[in-house]
């Protein structure tokens, strides 16, 4: 009871009834009881009060120490439970948002995953699609090679636009460069008297 009424306060009302009041105790009670019948949520509970005293008691004589060497008395033993209630509810709201958190960050994470499967998914399928049409326009491919190949073993009429390969030149020798001497052909040095 103790641990729900922490977490869930009744709400105060200006038509506050004691009617009203039981209810919300009796549901609050019903809850607990619940709660503290599966072990692992009581030792949930029970580790986070251990934390909390464990915590306050800490931090209270951190402030004792303070107000001595300041010449002042220890806090009040009466706001023990206060501050072990407070730091019970911040527990249990760090407890739940972590919670929210670790909750948002798995959701990221599937939605981030769906992302990727059907960003695969659909490479895949383009892929897919890609090998279909390729299969697809074989026949045409080689039908047109065959009639380029066709084309130039035939020589036919180059087109406007096609490159031509160079017309091949035989070199030309003078009477006097064809003489032999000694069955080699014969060096024509005619050329080298222009030089001055």
């Amino acid at each position: 009871f103790f641990f729900l009424m922490i977490r869930r306060p009744p709400r105060s009302t200006p038509l506050y009834s004691s009617a009203a009041s039981d209810v919300y105790k009796r549901q609050v009670l019903e809850k607990a009881h619940k709660t503290l019948q599966d072990p692992e949520q009581r030792k949930l509970y029970q580790r986070v009060m251990r934390e909390a005293r464990e915590r306050v008691d800490y931090e209270r004589r951190l402030i004792n120490k303070k107000r001595v060497s300041q010449g002042l008395g220890p806090l009040p033993v009466e706001t023990f439970q206060i501050d072990v209630r407070a730091m019970t509810k911040k527990l249990f709201n760090e407890i739940e948002e972590k919670k929210v958190h670790f909750q948002r960050m798995a959701t990221s994470t599937r939605h981030r995953m769906q992302e990727e499967k059907e960003r695969i998914e659909k490479q895949e399928q383009a892929r897919k699609e890609e090998q279909k049409e390729w299969e697809h326009t074989r026949d045409k491919r080689v039908k047109n090679w065959r009639k380029f190949r066709d084309l130039r073993l035939n020589g036919k009429k180059k087109g406007r636009y096609e490159m031509r390969a160079p017309e091949v030149r035989t070199e030309q020798r003078s009477e006097a460069g064809a003489k032999l001497e000694d069955g080699l052909p014969a060096v024509n040095d005619e050329y080298k008297r222009t030089w001055k």
